[in-house]
C-alpha cells in the first residue's frame, strides 16, 4: 500500500509545473552561484599571492629595529559555499618590536552593488530560493486534494492516514531532491574544472558532503513545514498566503530583528568610547611614569653631588666630569629599567582588561542575538554553512589565534635579537633609541617572516562548535513532521 501511495505522489509531483520550475531554477542558480563564487575566490587568492610577493620584495634586506612583520590571511577555499563575513574579516596582521599587533581590513568596496544585494552563493540558493520553493512545492498537498475531492476518495478505500501522509512527505522530498542533486553535480564539475581548487581533496570534499547532508536536512524541514501549513488550512489560497507569511517571518524578519532586539536587551557601548577610555588610562599611567622617572633622575643627580638633573643631562657642562656623568647615567638606567617594565606591564594589563571586558560584552550580545534568531531554521542553516565555509565568527577567532602565534614567532626570531640602549632627556623621557645586535644575528640574512603555517578551523571543530544548530535543524524537521501528522489525522476531508 505504502509503495503505491509513494509512487502516486512522485508521479503527481513530477507532472506538476512546480517540478519544472524547481528544476530550471536549480540548474540555473546553483551552478551560476558556484561559478561566481569561485571567480570571487580566485580573485581573492590572486590578491593574497600578490600581497605576499610585494611584502617579500619590500622587506628584503630591510629587517631592522623598525621592521613591521605582516601576516596575511589566506582566503577560505570553501567560500564558494557561503561568502559570509569574508569581506569583513581582517585581511592581515601587523606586528612590531613593542610586542603589539593590530589588524587591517579590506575597507575598499570593489563592488558596492554586491554588498547592497548580497552574494549569489550556495547558501543563498538553498537558504532563500530553495526554502520558498519547498513551501510552494507542498502548499496544496493536503488542502488542494481536499478541494479536488481526492482525499475523500482515498479514505473511502480505508487508506491509513499515516501511510498517506508519510508517502506525501517522502514523495515530495524525493522529487525535490532530484533537481537539487543534479544541480550540485553540475556545480561539482565546475569546481573540479577550476585550477585553484581540488574538490576531492581532504580539506574540501568532506566539508562539501556535510554541506549536502545539511542542505537536505534543511529542505526536509521546510517541506515538512509546508505540509504542516497545508494540513492546517482547507483551501489552497489560504495555504499559500499562510506559507508566504511564515516564510517572510522566518527568512526575513527573525534573522534581521534578532540583533536589534539583542542590542535593546543588552546594549554595548561603541568602540569609540572604549578607545577613548583606553587612551585616558594609558595617558594617566604614562604621566605617572614620567613623574617617577623625573624624581628618580633628580635623586640620582643629588647622590652624585649635582643640585639638579640639568647638570646630569648637560653634556657641555664642565663642572661635572664625564666619568661621573656616565656612572650616574648607568645608575639611573639600572633603576629606571624595573620602573619602566612595571609601568609597561601595568599599561598592558589595564588595556587588556578593557579590551577583554569589551569583547566579553560583545560576545554576550552576539550570543543573545544568535540564540534569538535560532527560532528560525533558516538562521540555524546559515550559521552552519557559513562556519563550514570558514567565513564566519569561528574563522575570526581562528585568525586572532594565528595572529598571536605569528607575533610570538616574529618576536623570538627577530625582535628578541636586539637589545635596547637608553638615552634620556630632562624629565627622564627617552629621546633616542639604538639597538645593538647580539649573538651574531645578521638582519640581512634572516628569513622574512610569513604566516605560512596558517591553521584552518577543522571540520570536526565546526561540527563540535555548531552542534546546537545541527540538533535544532533535525528537531525542526521532526517537529514539523509530527505536528503536520497530528493535524492531518484530525483533518476533515468533507
Amino acid at each position: 500500500m505504502f509503495g503505491s501511495l509513494l509512487l502516486k505522489e512522485i508521479q503527481e509531483s513530477m507532472h506538476n509545473y512546480r517540478f519544472l520550475i524547481t528544476l530550471l531554477l536549480c540548474i540555473l542558480l546553483i551552478p551560476l552561484g558556484t561559478f561566481v563564487s569561485l571567480r570571487d575566490y580566485e580573485q581573492r587568492l590572486a590578491n593574497y599571492n600578490q600581497s605576499m610577493q610585494l611584502y617579500h620584495e619590500s622587506s628584503q634586506g630591510n629587517i631592522g629595529t623598525g621592521f613591521s612583520a605582516k601576516g596575511f590571511r589566506p582566503p577560505s577555499s570553501l567560500s564558494f559555499l557561503a561568502t559570509g563575513l569574508e569581506e569583513h574579516l581582517p585581511s592581515l596582521v601587523n606586528t612590531n618590536n613593542t610586542g603589539n599587533y593590530w589588524f587591517d581590513y579590506e575597507n575598499e568596496m570593489t563592488n558596492p552593488i554586491s554588498l547592497l544585494f548580497g552574494r549569489l552563493d550556495l547558501l543563498f540558493c538553498v537558504g532563500f530560493v530553495l526554502s520558498i520553493l519547498a513551501l510552494i512545492f507542498t502548499f496544496n498537498s493536503v488542502s488542494g486534494e481536499k478541494e479536488k475531492g481526492t482525499l475523500r476518495l482515498l479514505f473511502s478505500n480505508a487508506v491509513p492516514r499515516w501511510q498517506l501522509y508519510t508517502a506525501k512527505v517522502t514523495g515530495n522530498f524525493i522529487v525535490f531532491a532530484v533537481p537539487f542533486i543534479f544541480a550540485l553535480l553540475v556545480s561539482m564539475i565546475i569546481v573540479n574544472l577550476s585550477s585553484s581548487l581540488n574538490l576531492f581533496s581532504a580539506a574540501i570534499f568532506p566539508a562539501f558532503v556535510v554541506f549536502v547532508f545539511l542542505s537536505m536536512l534543511f529542505i526536509l524541514a521546510m517541506l515538512n513545514l509546508g505540509m504542516l501549513i497545508s494540513s492546517l488550512t482547507h483551501s489552497s489560497m489560504t495555504s499559500m498566503i499562510s506559507l508566504l507569511l511564515v516564510w517572510i517571518v522566518l527568512v526575513l524578519v527573525v534573522p534581521k530583528a534578532s540583533p536589534m532586539l539583542a542590542q535593546a536587551i543588552y546594549p554595548v557601548q561603541a568602540s569609540q568610547v572604549v578607545n577613548m577610555e583606553k587612551q585616558a588610562v594609558q595617558s594617566d599611567l604614562n604621566d605617572e611614569l614620567d613623574k617617577q622617572r623625573a624624581e628618580l633622575l633628580e635623586r640620582v643627580a643629588s647622590e652624585y653631588g649635582m643640585p639638579n638633573a640639568d647638570l646630569l643631562l648637560s653634556f657641555n657642562n664642565q663642572s661635572v666630569s664625564e666619568q661621573t656623568r656616565e656612572q650616574a647615567m648607568k645608575q639611573y638606567d639600572s633603576q629606571a629599567q624595573p620602573l619602566e617594565d612595571r609601568y609597561e606591564k601595568m599599561i598592558s594589563v589595564a588595556l587588556k582588561k578593557i579590551d577583554d571586558d569589551y569583547e566579553n560584552k560583545k560576545q554576550v550580545q552576539a550570543s543573545l542575538a544568535a540564540n534569538l534568531s535560532r527560532v528560525s531554521p533558516v538562521s540555524c542553516f546559515t550559521y552552519l554553512i557559513s562556519e563550514l565555509a570558514g567565513t564566519s565568527l569561528l574563522e575570526l577567532k581562528n585568525f586572532k589565534d594565528n595572529a598571536r602565534r605569528f607575533q610570538q614567532y616574529v618576536k623570538e626570531t627577530i625582535y628578541d635579537n636586539y637589545t635596547l640602549k637608553r638615552y634620556v632627556s630632562k624629565g627622564g623621557n627617552k629621546w633616542n633609541m639604538s639597538y645593538n645586535v647580539d649573538n651574531g644575528f645578521d638582519p640581512k640574512k634572516v628569513a622574512i617572516p610569513h604566516m605560512s603555517d596558517y591553521r584552518r578551523v577543522t571540520l570536526a571543530e565546526v561540527l563540535s562548535a555548531q552542534w546546537i544548530d545541527i540538533l535544532l535543524l533535525a528537531l525542526y524537521a521532526v517537529a514539523f513532521f509530527a505536528a503536520g501528522f497530528v493535524a492531518f489525522n484530525r483533518y476533515d476531508v468533507r
